[in-house]
Parts: structure tokens; C-alpha cells; sequence
């Protein structure tokens, strides 16, 4: 095991703050980053001409330059004397509404664990395909397969946080979907048949996000060229064929598309995530009935809602103000920072006993634009990213 004595300072500089808050967290950091890389394979010419007015000196474009900004600080998340992962790089508490140079709190590397292993051998095993790495790519599946022997040796490490630390916990102990994700990436990357993945027993169900990872290898294996690909293709489109019955079978009923179940803690990310599936579907399936659903979607979080509004900071006529985030709120500019999906309608309201007041009870309608919000108002890197990748689609479309 590891030889790192407790309090062993760490150069754990870069990477991407997670959401409204100033940490990083290595399970969100790899569905987000998996999700912009799938965007940028599937849609190089357009991202390649993309000036996001980064410093780069290098021949490859802005955005994967930003990418892998994120990917080097994952990197470093990882102990080299054992393989294992990080989980979190966190103060103990949230910081106040502040800029981040003035967060004077310590930082704390939080407890390996194997969904954070898991997820990280996945994605970096999938990064070192990018023909932009091939000069590293030995190397980087060297650190994914030492990652997933780490979990292999650990395959019941939970996280929870420690008495004295209070930030998110991202925290899963059904790794089903995250064994079934690595071992994917690292076969299509190594070619090693031990880690062949298995279809046996994989719960078609459930939306894609950070703790149900699974259809990131479907999607992986359904663009791969191997013996597997016709399977996953079919996989994704039973997946796809249920999403939508859904649509119109939940008892529930509709409104504006979605389902009411899905009105939950980054209800937009859902609805992207959602097209997300459904475009990547259609790219084996021609299915119209998939594609207008994934237009649905889009149409949503862009303005075709109870509230006719945009989603999505800066743009439309209409759009969030006062979005839970501290760099928006602290950096002296009235506006927020545009581009920013917000998390949307959310019928739990785990901050109710906050001085808010939303819009209703009804569950597409539960949404309030005010800062103290968190529940309905944030924003987060893995809610943007499938935003990302639908409008990159819908970018791209005759």
C-alpha cells in the first residue's frame, strides 16, 4: 500500500472547480470529461476551428486543450506508489461567496476509493486512444490499469466523509455500472482479454450520470470496431426504445417532453444526457422517433418550458440571473458568467428551509433563480458537458 504519510504536501495545482463551490471531485471530473471527449470525436472539423482564446502553443485545438487541462490535474490525483485514487481535493467546509484567491482554507486530498479508481482507469483509458496522445498513450493506460488493479485489490472501499469535512460527498456503492465502464475502456485501449466486458446482467435503466456510468462503455464499444460493436449498437437502442416509452407511458404523465420522474437535482443535465444517449443511437439506428426525442430535449433547456426561459446563462431573452455560484457572484460584474446550464426544476427542494421561494409545487415549476438556490439554481461541470455535446450536435446538423 501507499507510502504517503499523513499530512504530506501535495502539488495538486489545475483542474476545473466542480461547481458552485472550489473543489474537485475525481467521479464527476470523468463522466464530464468522457462527455466532452465524445463530443470531440464525433464532431473534430467544428471543435478544431473553435477559438476559445486559450493560451496554446501547441498544433492541437482549444478545446482539447481545455480538456486535458482538467485530465493533468485527474492525473496527479492518482498515488503512484500504490495506483490508487483520490476521491476528492477539498476544503472542510464550503467557502463563503467569495473569489477564490481569497479562500485562505487549507485543501485537503480525502480518501482513495474504488469508484474513484474505477472512473479514473476508465477515462483515462479512453483519453489515451485520442490519436493526440500517442506519444504518451503507453504511459496513460499504464496509469489506468494501475488504477483498476488498485480497486481490484479494494473493491469495497466506499467514500464518506470524514467527521470533520462537510463538502460533496459523490459517494456510490453500487459499482456495477463503474466495473463495467473501466473494464471497457481499458480492453479497448490494451486489448488484454481480461478485461473483455460482460453484457450479462446490465441493467438497461436509470439515467447517465455520475454514479450510473454504464452506458459510457455501451457507447465506447458501439463506436469501436470489434467483435463486440453490434452488440453494444443493439444495446443502446433497447436503451434508447425504453427511454422513450417511457416519454410516453409514465403514468405521470408529460410536461413539455419529460417525464415528471426526472424533475430531480440537475433535471436539465438529465434531459441532456438523455439526447445524449439518443443522438449516439441514431448514429446506428436510424430511428426518427429517437432523433425528435433528442430534439426535444434540446428545445427544452434552450426555452420550450413553463417558463419560457433559457436554461442556460447569457442567453435568450430570458435567462438565470443569480445562479448559485460564488465566482459569478463575487467577481464584481452584475451579469453572471454566461454559458452556465443550471441544475432546473427539482420537486425535492433539499433547500426549502432556505430563505427562497419557488415558483410551485408542481413538479416541472419547481425551480427558483436566486443564489441561495443550490438545489434548483447551481451549476456543475457534468451538467454543462452534456450541453456541450447536444449543441455541438445540433451545431453540426444540416
Amino acid at each position: 500500500d501507499s507510502i504517503r504519510k499523513e499530512n504530506t504536501e501535495l502539488d495538486l495545482s489545475g483542474g476545473w472547480y466542480d461547481a458552485g463551490d472550489y473543489n474537485k471531485y475525481i467521479v464527476n471530473s470523468s463522466i464530464t470529461c468522457y462527455t466532452l471527449l465524445q463530443a470531440y470525436e464525433n464532431n473534430r472539423k467544428y471543435f478544431n476551428k473553435v477559438d476559445l482564446n486559450i493560451p496554446n502553443e501547441s498544433n492541437n485545438s482549444d478545446f482539447f486543450i481545455e480538456i486535458k487541462y482538467n485530465i493533468d490535474w485527474m492525473l496527479k490525483m492518482q498515488d503512484p506508489s500504490d495506483g490508487g485514487v483520490y476521491h476528492k481535493l477539498t476544503e472542510k467546509k464550503f467557502s463563503g461567496f467569495v473569489k477564490p484567491e481569497d479562500v485562505k482554507s487549507d485543501r485537503y486530498v480525502v480518501l482513495k476509493t474504488t469508484a474513484a479508481s474505477l472512473d479514473f482507469a476508465a477515462l483515462i483509458a479512453r483519453f489515451a486512444r485520442l490519436p493526440e496522445n500517442k506519444l504518451i498513450r503507453t504511459h496513460l493506460i499504464s496509469m489506468a490499469e494501475n488504477a483498476y488493479r488498485w480497486a481490484e485489490k479494494h473493491p469495497n472501499v466506499y467514500f464518506k466523509n470524514p467527521s470533520d469535512v462537510f463538502t460533496g460527498a459523490y459517494d456510490d456503492e453500487k459499482l456495477e455500472d463503474e466495473w463495467f465502464w473501466a473494464k471497457a475502456e481499458l480492453w479497448l485501449s490494451s486489448n488484454e482479454i481480461k478485461y473483455i466486458p460482460s453484457f450479462k446482467d446490465l441493467k438497461l435503466d436509470g439515467d447517465v450520470y455520475w454514479a450510473d456510468v454504464k452506458a459510457l462503455g455501451l457507447i465506447s464499444l458501439a463506436n469501436s470496431k470489434t467483435y463486440l460493436t453490434r452488440d453494444a449498437q443493439n444495446l443502446l437502442g433497447q436503451y434508447s426504445q425504453k427511454m422513450v416509452s417511457n416519454f410516453k407511458n409514465n403514468s405521470g404523465g408529460q410536461v413539455f417532453g419529460i417525464e415528471r420522474k426526472d424533475f430531480v437535482w440537475g433535471s436539465n443535465a438529465v434531459a441532456c444526457n438523455q439526447s445524449l444517449i439518443l443522438i449516439e443511437t441514431v448514429k446506428f439506428i436510424k430511428n426518427p422517433e429517437f432523433q425528435s426525442a433528442a430534439w426535444s430535449n434540446i428545445h427544452y433547456v434552450l426555452g420550450q418550458n413553463p417558463f419560457s426561459m433559457s436554461y442556460v446563462t447569457g442567453f435568450g431573452k430570458k435567462s438565470p440571473l443569480n445562479p448559485h455560484h460564488r465566482l459569478s457572484f463575487s467577481d464584481g460584474v452584475e451579469e453572471p458568467q454566461p454559458g452556465m446550464l443550471v441544475g432546473g426544476p427539482n420537486y425535492q427542494k433539499q433547500d426549502k428551509n432556505q430563505e427562497i421561494t419557488y415558483s410551485s409545487d408542481f413538479p416541472a415549476m419547481c425551480y427558483t433563480d436566486e443564489l441561495q438556490s443550490y438545489a434548483s439554481n447551481e451549476v456543475a461541470i457534468n451538467w454543462n458537458a452534456p450541453l456541450v455535446y447536444v449543441l455541438s450536435f445540433a451545431a453540426t446538423q444540416k
